[in-house]
């Protein structure tokens, strides 16, 4: 697959996006990087459609997602380096229910995101550097006796996203005054990945490539387990609720592209609140 940068769309396609400045009223081999404070490259944005959400205790809600992939960077964080040179990043997905609720997290992210002010949506962003503080999250063993899953996050003590500028506070040592510097950020070693729901045909041409992820061989299925495509982006876009119909689903049928529909299982997007949900094993892992 080609590198693309979608800088040369993006203005457009947030030409015709609802800003996300202005709030609605209202309420596989898994490693999880280590904790501590990244170096950070907003790498992608996609968006689902509507999907089942499921919270303990109240009806179930049929809600947007959009999920965003950040390249991780800097002491610590350097990535692994294949034998025959490649390097694989570390990466971390935030799930978010997308909704510029005022209240909404996918809202306040992209104002915290927004620092420059000149962008009014979120793919005007990629390619950007941030800083965040990875923490980690623990899935209890289903079996007894068993280890937990560690899964990482930018997740704070609190539950609220660290994802911020790239800049901190230091004293100067000339005046002993305190002065904000700004962080020099990596550049991504990944491809940008981006996918808009309401699209028109010319940007799926870009979009639909960019977040496909082919299978490996080196991916043997669970036992007594059929195998897992690690191709999730693409195939939870299919499983949405409101796929049919959709200019994805036109677009596809006018190329005369697969349509089939995973199964759920294959295209989870996880449970979670507005708060957004722990990334699951990186599909890109092993994909530089």
């Amino acid at each position: 697959m080609s590198q693309f940068d979608f800088t040369s769309i993006a203005d457009e396609v947030a030409a015709v996006q609802a800003d996300a400045n202005v709030a609605k009223a209202g309420g596989g081999n898994y490693t999880p990087p280590p904790k501590g404070l990244a170096r950070l490259r907003f790498i992608g944005y996609i968006e689902l459609g509507k999907h089942v959400k499921k919270v303990n205790g109240k009806p179930d809600k049929n809600e947007d997602q959009a999920w965003l992939i950040f390249e991780l960077g800097g002491k610590g964080y350097e990535p692994k380096v294949l034998d025959d040179g490649t390097k694989i990043p570390f990466r971390i997905t935030v799930k978010l229910n997308k909704s510029l609720n005022e209240k909404a997290t996918y809202y306040k992210l992209f104002k915290r995101m927004n620092y420059e002010q000149k962008a009014t949506h979120f793919i005007q962003l990629l390619g950007q550097g941030y800083l965040g503080n990875v923490g980690h999250f623990e899935i209890p063993s289903k079996e007894a006796g068993g280890q937990p899953t560690i899964i990482a996050n930018f997740r704070d003590d609190s539950g609220n996203l660290t994802i911020r500028p790239p800049r901190i506070e230091a004293m100067d040592e000339t005046t002993g005054d305190v002065v904000t510097k700004s962080v020099p950020v990596p550049e991504a070693i990944g491809e940008q990945r981006c996918f808009v729901w309401d699209a028109k045909p010319e940007w799926f041409d870009k979009m639909w490539p960019s977040i496909y992820i082919p299978d490996g061989d080196d991916e043997p299925a669970e036992e007594g387990k059929e195998k897992r495509s690690r191709n999730v982006y693409q195939n939870t876009i299919k499983a949405a609720l409101n796929f049919e119909g959709s200019p994805i689903h036109q677009y596809l049928q006018s190329k005369g592209a697969d349509l089939g529909i995973p199964d759920a299982e294959d295209a989870k997007g996880g449970k979670g609140s507005d708060a957004g949900t722990p990334d699951n094993d990186d599909p890109l892992n092993g994909v530089g």
